[in-house]
């Protein structure tokens, strides 16, 4: 079995709308395992780690899972649901790693956010088996990589 948690995959709402969080010591906002996740309007600033991190896939599967293995193909045969992240007008401020980063999503929207000052990369879209990311409308200060990709089609 390639994933650690297949009984309790199910279909998972997050939405993470209009707050404010301010010198938190990791991540201001962590989603971790949910389907269907929408961060929107938060202001972020001094977080110790990533602004904004969103993990779709990403933490369920074992170290012998395939690399080269669609996740799609995996959980569309057990009838899994399709991982979408939508990351939209936001600001991030000061961050001590990446100002947004996700990995593990079949479709990501990232749009009208502003980071600044961050440490690492303005977007980092993490990991080896993402699906389509859309990008757009984002402003980026102050960073050597504004945007960062290792796996997608952008």
């Amino acid at each position: 079995m390639f994933f650690k948690y297949a009984d309790t995959i199910k279909e998972v709402s997050v939405q993470v709308l209009g707050n404010n969080v301010s010198n938190s010591l990791d991540d201001g906002i962590e989603v971790v395992g949910a389907n269907d996740v929408e961060v929107i309007e938060n202001d972020v600033e001094g977080s110790g780690d990533d602004g904004i991190n969103v993990l779709g896939f990403a933490g369920f599967y074992t170290e012998e899972a395939p690399v080269e293995e669609s996740f799609a193909k995996l959980y569309e045969g057990y009838g899994w649901p399709y991982f979408n992240a939508i990351v939209d007008k936001n600001n991030v401020t000061t961050s001590g790693g990446d100002g947004i980063e996700s990995r593990g999503f079949d479709n990501l929207i990232v749009t009208d956010n502003v980071v600044t000052d961050s440490t690492a990369n303005g977007l980092y879209v993490s990991g080896f088996n993402n699906g389509n990311t859309l990008v757009g409308g984002n402003t980026f200060n102050g960073f050597d990589i504004g945007g960062h990709f290792e796996s997608g089609t952008i």
